[in-house]
């Protein structure tokens, strides 16, 4: 397997941070440095250099928020409530859980309300709460 460097990304994690490190290179003789990054997407999941969840609730967030356009259209078409919540259980849900025994238990208050905030919504759509 070949690694494409251009593509390869360093993290640094906890305390180590606040150190001076140099930069990581691939090759002595070679001018190619490895991009050392403060997040980064990996299998869908946003990780950051401080193990905070801020930018992949923001992430996850927004990307079903932009799926309840589609379940107010559905409500528009007058589409039965079951027909809408097998909508929302196979296209916004997962969404909003996916991979979450990763990052769900290191959530704060404030990310857990704003993805309640999202499924609220949905609710309100399906069955006119």
């Amino acid at each position: 397997m070949r690694v494409n460097w251009n593509k390869t990304k360093e993290m640094l994690l906890g305390s180590i941070t606040k150190q001076s490190i140099p930069d990581l290179s691939v090759d002595a003789m070679s001018s190619t440095v490895i991009h050392r990054v403060r997040s980064f997407k990996l299998l869908g999941v946003i990780i950051e250099d401080n193990l905070k969840w801020n930018n992949h609730v923001d992430f996850i967030c927004k990307k079903a928020s932009s799926r309840l356009y589609l379940l107010n259209v559905l409500k528009r078409s007058s589409v039965s409530a079951t027909d809408m919540l097998h909508f929302y259980t196979t296209a916004i849900m997962p969404v909003l859980e996916y991979a979450c025994p990763a990052w769900h238990n290191s959530l704060n208050t404030e990310q857990s309300c704003r993805i309640e905030s999202v499924q609220k919504p949905a609710l309100k759509i399906i069955y006119g709460l």
